[in-house]
């Protein structure tokens, strides 16, 4: 009889606390559905950007493409060589990234594999790539150091700015208060900009694990919705986004904690097609390298190409050769031609110098051969 008291005592009391931690949870997060984003997820926000302003991120990414995930968005091409590829494929890739949030300066280093469409098998395969893409605060630069091909010069606003980063990236953004998507593109002259909360409103909240979802609303019926973990300095641990009611992306994220800050340590990115949703590709992403407030004086965020070197100038849509110090950079073309002119010149000079070494050979011969 004693024992069963003193069980309905102990379970009484662990009640009462259960129902006092949750007063405790209720009282300090009294969050409503509608309610805009509460300012306790503005606080942690503005203290992630004020961390640091200079950042070294890199990362590994493994991603599987499922069967049709590479075909074409042409009526005929998925006819022609069935769902491409056949089964599931993958491919691995490396980014690493140097940014002044401050300077809007980037540097995007990546390699890794690549699908290439072979027609005449009508398939695709895997090839090495290498490239880098560079911004400055006013010009943005593309090249591929294996292959010496620059892309210099675009200017704010070109639509090459979607090679430096990529949706996959985006949790590193949000480890410094940075949030990007549909009606905020992450572009590289925008890194300055603070995320924009007013559209937010409150969709869910669990008290117990304190996860908050909010969505935000976006053009042509397209919105996100974001999963906060308040016991994690509001740090995202899901995003999903829709196309009306079609799941088109998902993010899922894992944290861990360094000193008072939340960092990302991999997530799974997966995106969908089609009316119900099926995956497209999935990838799996890790942390490798996350430095903050870091020196980035030796970092180069311009570069040019040394004389004598192509490279071409997209708000020209010109080729060119670099020229030497002190003389005008040259139409590639036209660097052809001079070059192709300037063979023929040095193949004359040449000619011309062994028909006189020979006539010069020649005559001496013929006076030798007299005073004998």
């Amino acid at each position: 009889m004693n024992n069963k008291r003193s069980c309905i005592i102990q379970l009484s009391i662990f009640l009462t606390l259960i129902g006092a931690l949750g007063n405790s949870i209720s009282a300090q997060d009294n969050f409503q559905v509608g309610d805009p984003l509460p300012q306790i997820v503005r606080d942690d926000w503005d203290e992630r950007r004020q961390q640091c302003q200079t950042v070294h991120w890199k990362l590994n990414a493994r991603e599987m493409f499922t069967p049709g995930s590479l075909n074409l968005p042409i009526p005929d091409h998925t006819e022609k060589y069935g769902p491409l590829p056949k089964e599931n494929s993958f491919r691995e890739r490396g980014f690493e990234l140097w940014i002044d949030f401050d300077g809007l300066k980037v540097r995007s280093e990546s390699d890794g594999e690549n699908f290439i469409f072979r027609e005449e098998k009508g398939k695709h395969e895997l090839r090495s790539y290498r490239e880098a893409a560079l911004f400055d605060g006013e010009k943005f630069q593309k090249y591929e150091p294996d292959q010496q091909v620059k892309i210099l010069n675009k200017s704010k606003g070109s639509t090459g700015f979607n090679v430096v980063f990529e949706a996959i990236h985006l949790p590193l953004f949000w480890s410094r208060g940075k949030l990007f998507g549909p009606g905020a593109p992450l572009h590289p002259d925008k890194l300055d900009r603070n995320p924009d909360f007013e559209s937010f409103r409150i969709q869910h909240y669990d008290p117990v694990n304190r996860l908050l979802t909010v969505r935000a609303p976006e053009a042509r019926q397209t919105f996100i919705d974001y999963e906060f973990d308040l016991n994690k300095q509001s740090a995202i641990t899901r995003m999903t986004m829709y196309s009306g009611d079609r799941l088109t992306r998902e993010t899922v994220v894992e944290w861990h904690q360094e000193g008072e800050l939340w960092l990302p340590t991999r997530w799974t990115m997966s995106t969908y097609r089609g009316l119900n949703s099926e995956l497209e590709i999935s990838s799996e992403c890790t942390v490798e390298i996350q430095e903050c407030g870091v020196d980035l004086s030796d970092v180069e965020f311009h570069m040019e190409p040394e004389p004598g070197e192509p490279y071409y100038n997209e708000e020209e849509r010109t080729s060119y050769v670099k020229g030497k110090a002190g003389e005008s950079d040259v139409p590639r073309e036209l660097a052809k031609i001079q070059s192709g002119v300037e063979a023929r010149q040095r193949l004359w000079i040449v000619s011309a110098a062994v028909l006189a070494g020979g006539l010069l050979v020649g005559a001496w011969w013929m006076r030798r051969k007299g005073l004998a």
